[in-house]
């Protein structure tokens, strides 16, 4: 703030600080609002506990980068000519343990089921659609729920069509991520005519032994992620506790769960087109048809990779790195920069199409198990007729004139 970076210390103290007591205090109100009982309350309490699972991990973003900036300058020590010393210290410990036990503690919070207007529509479309056997067996589904449409994408492309489009965004994913793990992300270089008088303290004499000895390139260290995880793994097993910390929060939940959210997106998007016979409409392209005696189950793979997605932190690794490159441009007056690489738009790349791909294979994923009603088909032995296909079972007149009755009640 003193250094006219007053941008910096407004964002520093945003992530650092505000978010942390954003997430302490929508969580005492999602207490507060949890058992009240009213549907506001379910409400309140829905939104703040999603928005502490959505933004937790948002209090991280300098952490990340404090850990490459350490690296750095334990990098440029040339003993005995240049003495460097930096190392992660307890404060780091415990804020990567808040800010873990903070997203992974919302996770575990149950949000409250809210009916939407439309599954209100459903539930009472399927009431209608409902014929009670007449030996008093279990109802029956006739017909399909008119207000239940594909998503766009399946319309647009069919499930075959969405399995080759995830296959051909998870490609570039996954190799960009795996180049920008491998590419420097930040680099620390000195401007040697800062260090000269008037502005520093050598006088110009100094000039030609400072060139001999080539210290600005003694003075220069880059970073990749893949180097950064390597050398704290080295230190933490040299004793070096926050060091493998460290470690754990790059190689797990940065490059590690972002890697696995993205094999799991995969799986989802073929599951809709592998998954055997009734389970998955029996085989249709187009999602026109499918058999009541199976309802399909939500896709697992997308289950978890929904929890994933809230842990996974390359988004937040990219935007600190960039927040703290930012801060330290201040000094760059004394000779001193700290500047991003071409690793952090590889980087940034690959979490847009895992963003992309998340919100296509989400949006279609879960399809069969939402169109399908929950209500399940008991035929009774004696009266095969019942078995036909749904478009096409016989209707007797009085079931037509009960099914007419509940209609005009409506």
């Amino acid at each position: 703030w003193d250094t006219n970076g007053k941008i910096g210390a407004v964002l520093l103290v945003l992530f650092a600080m505000v978010v942390p007591a954003l997430e302490l205090i929508f969580l005492i109100l999602g207490e507060i609002f949890r058992f009240r009982g009213s549907s506001a309350s379910s409400r309140v309490f829905g939104a703040v506990i999603i928005w502490v699972q959505h933004r937790s991990k948002w209090a991280a973003p300098d952490m990340f980068a404090y850990t490459l900036l350490v690296y750095l300058i334990r990098t440029l020590d040339h003993d005995p000519l240049i003495l460097t010393k930096a190392q992660l210290d307890i404060g780091f410990a415990c804020f990567c343990a808040f800010c873990v036990c903070a997203t992974v503690s919302a996770l575990g919070f149950p949000l409250p089921v809210a009916e939407s207007p439309q599954q209100q529509r459903l539930q009472e479309e399927q009431q209608l659609l409902k014929v009670t056997s007449p030996n008093g067996g279990s109802p029956i589904l006739n017909s399909r729920p008119s207000n239940v449409k594909p998503p766009l994408l399946l319309r647009t492309i069919g499930k075959w069509g969405v399995a080759l489009l995830a296959t051909a965004m998870f490609v570039p994913f996954f190799h960009l991520l795996e180049k920008g793990a491998k590419t420097p992300v930040m680099a620390f270089r000195i401007n040697e005519k800062p260090l000269y008088k008037p502005v520093g303290p050598l006088p110009e004499s100094a000039k030609a032994a400072v060139d001999m000895l080539d210290i600005p390139h003694m003075l220069a260290s880059d970073v990749s992620l893949k180097l950064c995880v390597e050398t704290m793994a080295g230190w933490a097993k040299g004793g070096e506790a926050t060091s493998a910390l460290a470690t754990v929060m790059w190689a797990v939940f940065v490059l590690g769960l972002t890697a696995l959210n993205g094999v799991l997106l995969l799986l989802s998007a073929w599951r809709l087109c592998l998954c055997s016979g009734g389970n998955c409409f029996g085989g249709s392209d187009n999602f026109d048809t499918w058999e009541p005696s199976a309802r399909p189950e939500p896709c697992p793979f997308l289950r978890v990779s929904r929890l994933l997605k809230k842990l996974a932190m390359l988004d937040v690794a990219v935007v600190g790195i960039y927040l703290v490159t930012y801060c330290m441009a201040i000094y760059q007056n004394i000779g001193v920069i700290v500047s991003c690489k071409e690793g952090v738009a590889i980087l940034f790349a690959a979490e847009v199409l895992h963003n992309l791909l998340y919100w296509m294979v989400s949006s279609v994923a879960d399809y069969p198990s939402q169109a399908v009603p929950s209500v399940e088909e008991e035929i009774p032995e004696d009266q095969p007729e019942l078995a036909k296909a749904p478009m096409e079972c016989d209707l007797s007149l009085r079931c037509l004139g009960k099914s007419c009755m509940l209609m005009g009640t409506q």
